[in-house]
């Protein structure tokens, strides 16, 4: 999937979009190889305008998005679900605003199969310092994402996960009290015979 962001797209070109396919639709963004990319570009440059300012957060949030099913995927898959691993490949100038927004989407992207590979080009007339500084500070980001403890979803996995295993306990021991007992039980309540009044 090959995505663009700050230019002004049609068919008004006056809005700015901070996500849009490459190839003009949204739904069907794929390409197909470096050079599949390089076509989508060049074609796109003839029909958006570039606008600034870069917002690099909707981007990240959208390929979090694709990789979040995966999140918990394993070997052999489990209800279909295979193992995947995205690379997100931004280039970009170095302009980027909303700093902040950028940061927390990728705080919460590290727990995701995805990797983030940020490009700068240009002439070097814009600052790459925040980006540096967020390559460099990546490994605290991790930590302190950590140190937080799990978000309200995964314990709500947790405490699933913990419901069937309960679950699973309580059937295997009927199973076995089941097989102790013959199979079967008696459920017929006994009568008592006593003198008639």
């Amino acid at each position: 999937p090959v995505y663009g962001f700050g230019a002004q797209i049609p068919p008004t070109q006056t809005i700015v979009s901070d996500c849009f396919a490459l190839t003009g639709d949204f739904w069907d963004p794929e390409v197909d190889g470096i050079d599949g990319i390089l076509r989508a570009y060049k074609r796109a440059l003839q029909i958006v305008r570039l606008h600034g300012p870069s917002h690099l957060d909707k981007v990240i949030k959208l390929f979090a998005d694709m990789a979040r099913p995966y999140a918990d995927a394993i070997t052999p898959p489990v209800n279909g679900v295979e193992m995947k691993y995205f690379v997100l490949v931004i280039v970009t100038d170095g302009e980027v605003h909303q700093q902040q927004k950028i940061t927390d989407e990728i705080i919460g992207a590290l727990h995701l199969p995805l990797s983030i590979v940020i490009v700068g080009v240009g002439d070097g007339t814009h600052d790459f310092a925040y980006l540096r500084t967020l390559a460099n500070d990546i490994n605290s980001l991790r930590k302190t994402h950590e140190a937080k403890g799990p978000n309200k979803a995964e314990e709500e996995k947790r405490k699933q996960l913990e419901h069937m295993m309960q679950m699973a306990e309580e059937q295997m021991e009927k199973a076995k009290a089941d097989k102790m007992g013959g199979g079967f039980r008696n459920t017929k309540q006994k009568k008592t015979v006593g003198p008639q009044p």
